[in-house]
């Protein structure tokens, strides 16, 4: 696939889940009306909004979760562990880093850790699914499951996409993505105003460098 097709393919991919959460605001909206409440804007609804906090706070967070990844990467050494090395060629980030121009590949790079990955899933993880646990179970109920729910089906693709991967992995996984999950769900709830932006950020970003360790290696 050429760099056009794929970034295609992410902002498709974006647009499709996108327009399901736009389907259950709507829901939300109909809701409302039968209530005679008045709906929360879409954007809002999904903390498509102005972030709130300084950017000193989130500059904080973003080095407390790196150091936090660079510490478990150590671990995965350790015990000779390399999830990325097992994961097929044909995954999306594998597939950026093999355009051939190296522009196309950036692009393609950057589309697959914004748009496609952390675009969509933080649209539909943390801006429709996680608000709407906080209005049914509150705040600390919400952000647990959130981050279980993040955590268990990033484990359920490795499942897929390595053959026999070790319990090891399972465990190392889902620790990172938990804690990143969960750290990022109490800035964006408790210090950012319910924005999603420092969750979208952070999670492309570790997209992004996924996509470079193919690239680069």
């Amino acid at each position: 696939m050429n760099a056009v097709g794929f970034i295609s393919s992410a902002f498709i991919q974006f647009g499709v889940f996108a327009f399901f959460c736009s389907l259950c605001w709507l829901g939300h909206r109909l809701l409302c009306s039968f209530r005679k409440n008045p709906p929360t804007p879409l954007l809002k609804w999904l903390g498509i909004i102005k972030p709130s906090a300084s950017w000193k706070d989130g500059a904080m967070v973003f080095i407390g979760l790196i150091v936090f990844g660079l510490v478990l990467q150590g671990v995965e050494s350790a015990l000779k562990l390399d999830s990325l090395a097992a994961i097929s060629e044909d995954s999306p980030a594998a597939k950026a880093a093999g355009i051939a121009s190296v522009p196309g590949a950036v692009f393609a790079g950057l589309a697959y850790a914004y748009v496609m990955t952390g675009g969509a899933e933080e649209l539909v993880m943390r801006g429709l699914l996680y608000k709407r646990f906080i209005r049914w179970f509150g705040y600390q109920a919400a952000n647990l499951l959130q981050s279980f729910l993040f955590a268990i089906l990033h484990n359920l693709i490795i499942h897929l996409a390595v053959e026999d991967p070790p319990i090891a992995m399972h465990v190392l996984t889902f620790i990172n993505l938990f804690v990143f999950s969960y750290v990022l769900g109490w800035y964006m709830e408790k210090r950012d105003g319910g924005s999603i932006f420092m969750p979208w950020f952070y999670h492309g970003f570790g997209n992004f460098k996924t996509f470079l360790v193919y690239w680069l290696w």
